[in-house]
């Protein structure tokens, strides 16, 4: 009588790529969860709410509340309407995270996003004046903005806007320095054409 040999089933492990990335695929849901939280924190500015200057007890108008609140009238106070580099900073670095499933140049990128963040401060506060915000006049680039303009204009009007616009341009071409090695690819890639089927020729 043959005996049967049982077939040893291989074991199942999960899979190692998934073991290895789940850690920026975190981080990436985090910063996106950031740069949702940030987005509706400053469309939920308004000039009457608490700020860490003046915390009197009154309503909150913010969206978030009062962490909302606080969060917008500092990033408005110092950086103006470049405060939305925020936003924009946290969505990027999400994507890429997700694509790369890894750091990447991360350092670089937030250096160069942060350093992008002051020089938009430092520009729109050489335009001097405000927008009119929520029952509030808001400086273009806050009190940084214009405090680092004022200081520039001391070396000449014309250093208040070209050292400005040439960190600006130092910062951008560092964010797409930055993001290059997942951003190339993606935009590279387009779907093939395929090639039209011959025309049937009936007989």
């Amino acid at each position: 009588m043959a005996i049967r040999r049982k077939k040893k089933r291989p074991l199942k492990t999960k899979s190692a790529p998934a073991q290895k990335h789940w850690p920026w695929y975190l981080a990436s849901i985090l910063l996106a969860a950031l740069a949702l939280a940030l987005a509706v924190t400053l469309l939920g500015f308004h000039a009457s709410d608490p700020t860490p200057a003046n915390d009197a007890i009154r309503p909150v108008k913010n969206y978030l509340g009062l962490p909302g609140a606080l969060v917008a009238a500092t990033a408005y106070d110092m950086f103006g309407l470049g405060a939305w580099w925020l936003v924009a900073l946290c969505g990027l670095a999400s994507w890429l995270l997700w694509q790369g499933r890894g750091g990447g140049r991360m350092l670089p990128f937030w250096a160069s996003g942060i350093w992008l963040l002051v020089a938009t401060a430092a520009l729109l506060g050489a335009a001097g004046g405000g927008v009119a915000l929520a029952g509030g006049l808001l400086p273009w680039g806050g009190r940084a903005g214009a405090a680092m303009a004022q200081g520039l204009a001391g070396s000449g009007a014309w250093a208040a806007w070209t050292f400005p616009l040439a960190a600006v341009l130092a910062g951008l071409a560092g964010l797409g320095w930055a993001s290059w090695p997942e951003a190339g690819p993606f935009l590279a890639a387009r779907p093939e054409k395929k090639a039209p089927a011959p025309p049937v020729i009936k007989t």
